[in-house]
């Protein structure tokens, strides 16, 4: 299993969060690779690796495409589970489950496989596709999305061309990826439930306020977005926290 993290300088002090809720939840068994520009200056745990593009001024803003390609290709697998720095996971990662999709994902059975459930309406949507996953409709706006998922080089690639970055990707691609025949699922149960810690560049504050409105209760759709007290630490370090340009 190949687990890829993107990140860029200003935002890289999430990586310490990331990879503590990550080694929580998923183990310090699975390596982590990470692509970015100027590496940390606080270490990584052992298991995580982190890939060097170069000088994040040298690639025009924003991109992915053209400092990580080359990167992500070198990789023999043909297909990879993404994350973004700032999406900590929150409830322990179903192992069996992650073994299926990567199954399905190998078999040539899926295209993608979303390690939680979208928003939703996406979800709610969703038809059967067997006793463990559902499937996307072929209707659905984001079908082509940045959110954590496992899926194959072929379908990143697909839509993610020279130039782009993770908002074009998603944005530009809302009605080219409907109806495209890719196969896109989740599980019944999530394989790794997950939180934006940062909206529009800052602390996620909807977690808070929704926290609040519903007594603790879920900060989401469904009651699996929570924050379990071991978390509410390294999640809510990060209240105060701005991007900030490495010297």
């Amino acid at each position: 299993m190949r687990v890829l993290v993107f990140t860029c300088d200003p935002y890289y002090e999430l990586l310490e969060g990331f990879s503590a809720l990550f080694n929580r939840h998923w183990g310090p068994e699975q390596q982590v690779d990470v692509l970015g520009f100027t590496e940390p200056n606080f270490d990584l745990p052992s298991n995580f690796v982190f890939h060097s593009a170069g000088r994040q001024s040298d690639f025009p803003p924003k991109t992915i495409y053209d400092p990580f390609a080359s990167i992500i290709n070198s990789f023999p697998e043909d297909y990879f589970t993404m994350f973004l720095e700032d999406t900590f996971l929150i409830r322990d990662v179903d192992k069996k489950l992650v073994e299926k999709a990567k199954q399905k994902i190998i078999n040539g059975v899926a295209d993608s496989i979303a390690m939680f459930w979208g928003g939703g309406h996406q979800y709610f949507s969703c038809t059967e596709h067997d006793a463990d996953f559902l499937e996307y409709s072929q209707e659905m706006t984001y079908r082509v999305n940045a959110a954590p998922q496992m899926m194959t080089k072929d379908l990143f690639f697909r839509y993610m061309k020279p130039g782009m970055g993770l908002h074009q990707y998603e944005i530009d691609n809302i009605e080219s990826a409907k109806n495209n025949g890719a196969t896109l699922l989740c599980g019944k149960k999530p394989l790794a439930p997950w939180i934006n810690i940062l909206r529009h560049g800052k602390f996620n504050s909807n977690i808070e306020r929704r926290l609040a409105e519903t007594n603790g209760g879920t900060f989401g759709w469904n009651p699996i977005q929570v924050i379990e007290k071991e978390d509410e630490e390294i999640v809510y370090s990060y209240k105060k926290w701005s991007a900030t340009k490495p010297s």
